[in-house]
């Protein structure tokens, strides 16, 4: 049996015709803000922000991953208690952290509110997304 929601999706326009998309969901017992971003092989949250999100430190296991250009990034991994995005919940998925202060920092020198994380698309593929632009909705599907 599988189990389908519809989540909304906020689109700003950085810049004329450029949009960022954000959804909310929650890490834990914590709202958190997330950029959406298929382009993202792993989703990642905040190493700042982690400690308050999780409630628990947890083991993190250093890695490295492919950033953007074939250089390694150097890369924590992280299991989260729970993510859940509308209705769907994942019990202890494994994100990346890594600092994505200079996104912060970039959004508040915009007036955009701050982001806890970015989901990328592992969880985008595990929950077969689609993404209506149209109707700036975010279509999750998962078996339970």
């Amino acid at each position: 049996m599988s189990k389908k929601v519809e989540i909304d999706i906020e689109a700003i326009e950085i810049e004329e015709e450029n949009y960022h998309l954000f959804i909310s969901a929650k890490a834990g017992r914590k709202k958190v803000r997330l950029l959406l971003d298929t382009g993202a092989s792993k989703t990642v949250f905040d190493l700042e922000q982690i400690a308050e999100i999780s409630g628990k430190k947890n083991e993190i296991h250093k890695t490295e991953s492919v950033g953007l250009g074939a250089s390694k990034v150097e890369t924590s991994l992280f299991n989260l208690s729970s993510l859940s995005i509308g209705e769907i919940k994942l019990k202890n998925p494994e994100i990346a952290i890594l600092d994505i202060s200079h996104v912060n920092m970039a959004y508040q020198a915009a007036g955009i509110p701050q982001i806890q994380g970015i989901l990328g698309s592992d969880i985008l593929m595990k929950t077969k997304a689609i993404i209506d632009y149209g109707k700036l909705k975010l279509k999750l599907k998962i078996k339970e």
